[in-house]
């Protein structure tokens, strides 16, 4: 094992210590110095981005304007709950490798602390109303204690987000933020800096120099924007030409469409970025089908589907998300507040693994 995937090795095996902050102190963000500490927040990754046409996203914009603060302390170790408590965990889209994940990392957490943990699927990324609809009906279900929730829409679900914990439900998020001061915490993988290191990555490997394409995620969502903007800042490092970017809403056939029209209008195509994993298969179905093998994809989340396309040369690299921890300490964080009210930073960042690529990949498949 190389010296940086121990250094994230030894990185992902803590959970942030709860702390107890005044009213402002909770405003700001936190900050875990390096690679030591699980949980950081950066500036560069937290702070409000930009679309192509000026729009602002959706990020919880009370906490991203605050001031930035330190924060170092860990968890020594995890507790189990002293009673049952009923959660639930509203993962986006039940076909999605990443959420899928996130389902067994969150029954895992539950099995080994001791709660209940029902997990509500979403049938997609963007189906605003249904998630929406799935709140309201655990809202009147009563004796819920907390809501774990992937929106699919940051400002859209404030409304029914605000409504539960109204009804005294504690809610945190997780992978992407609520436009709401009122909850627990957000708990996050770092996408920004996920996505800078393939960009980065990508310099190196064309030698500086190359053309390059975009997919992007839904960009009404905080993390598509993050892995946009990462990727690009990480081309920044290399005289790299962007062709163009468009929105596949992380479905593969629609990566596939854009891809396929891309190749008759672009020629001595390098490199395509997609920022999921399921995108990255519908732009290798195009290139493939257009026999333009030479046309690199890259990736993101480690899907093992995307692992193994790695290790065959299908796809050249991926940033690996951390669904599975990321779950499991939404949960330690969920319980930790139930049972003692303890309290958290308003952002929580899950630090990137090395970028996974044919050299490494063995490793990471070995964990799955």
């Amino acid at each position: 094992m190389n010296e940086a995937a121990h250094q994230w090795r030894l990185a992902i095996a803590k959970i942030v210590q709860p702390y107890r902050p005044s009213i402002m102190q909770r405003r700001h963000f936190l900050k875990l110095s390096g690679i030591s500490g699980l949980v950081f927040c950066s500036l560069s990754a937290c702070r409000p981005a930009t679309t192509k046409q000026g729009a602002s996203p959706t990020p919880a914009s009370k906490i991203a304007s605050a001031p930035q603060t330190q924060f170092t302390q860990l968890f020594s170790q995890e507790i189990k709950a002293n009673r049952p408590w009923n959660l639930v965990v509203m993962i986006k889209d039940e076909q999605d490798p990443y959420q899928v994940q996130l389902k067994r990392g969150a029954e895992k957490a539950a099995q080994d602390f001791g709660v209940n943990v029902k997990v509500l699927d979403n049938k997609c990324n963007t189906c605003i109303d249904q998630e929406i609809q799935a709140i309201s009906n655990v809202i009147q279900q009563g004796h819920l204690d907390g809501l774990i929730i992937v929106t699919v829409d940051s400002v859209k679900l404030v409304r029914v987000v605000e409504k539960a914990i109204d009804a005294g439900i504690s809610v945190i998020a997780i992978d992407t933020p609520i436009n709401s001061d009122r909850i627990v915490s957000f708990v996050d993988f770092d996408n920004f800096t996920a996505s800078q290191q393939l960009g980065e990555w990508v310099v190196q490997r064309l030698k500086g120099h190359g053309r390059v394409l975009i997919l992007n995620g839904v960009l009404e969502q905080q993390n598509a924007l993050e892995r946009r903007n990462g990727f690009l800042a990480g081309l920044k490092q290399g005289d790299m030409e962007v062709l163009d970017m468009q929105s596949a809403h992380w479905e593969q056939k629609e990566a596939k469409v854009i891809t396929a029209n891309w190749l008759k209008q672009f020629p001595n195509v390098d490199v395509i970025f997609a920022a999921c994993d399921t995108m990255a298969f519908g732009a290798r179905e195009a290139v493939v089908e257009a026999k333009e093998q030479k046309i690199q994809i890259v990736s993101f989340d480690g899907t093992r589907p995307a692992l193994e396309a790695v290790q065959k040369g299908a796809i050249a690299a991926t940033a690996m998300q951390q669904p599975l921890p990321q779950a499991r300490l939404a949960v330690q964080m969920m319980i930790r507040h139930l049972q003692n009210r303890e309290t958290f930073p308003p952002i929580v960042k899950i630090p990137p693994p090395p970028v996974i690529t044919q050299d490494n990949v063995k490793e990471y498949l070995a964990r799955q």
